[in-house]
């Protein structure tokens, strides 16, 4: 038997909180790469929607667009966290809170 959550059951564990962003980003696993789209971001980590997320503890690259002229950082991080509609990443170093800024304008 699986037990889920309500939104109103479900305890914030993060830091910092999250920003809506709605952008495609590029991401390699050990064993395939992909293109898909952020859900969320902060500092130390995001959600990626995804109908075939790579498993959890998988190491993971990403390539996320800063600005609209072709501006990118890679990110590096591991899978924290996977469901139906795509997977958690928690950054190995955190992003600027000016680059966050950024991506998500």
């Amino acid at each position: 038997m699986v037990v889920t959550k309500t939104k109103e059951e479900y305890v914030e564990k993060r830091k910092l909180p999250r920003h809506k962003c709605k952008k495609t980003v590029g991401y390699a696993t050990y064993y395939s790469s992909h293109a898909e789209y952020i859900y969320n971001i902060n500092s130390w980590g995001v959600y990626i929607e995804a109908d075939d997320p790579p498993d959890v503890n998988d190491n993971i690259v990403i390539t996320i667009p800063v600005t609209e002229n072709k501006n990118f950082i890679k990110v590096i991080g591991k899978v924290v966290r996977k469901d139906r509609g795509g997977f958690g990443v928690k950054f190995e170093i955190g992003i600027a809170d000016s680059v966050i800024t950024k991506i998500i304008s």
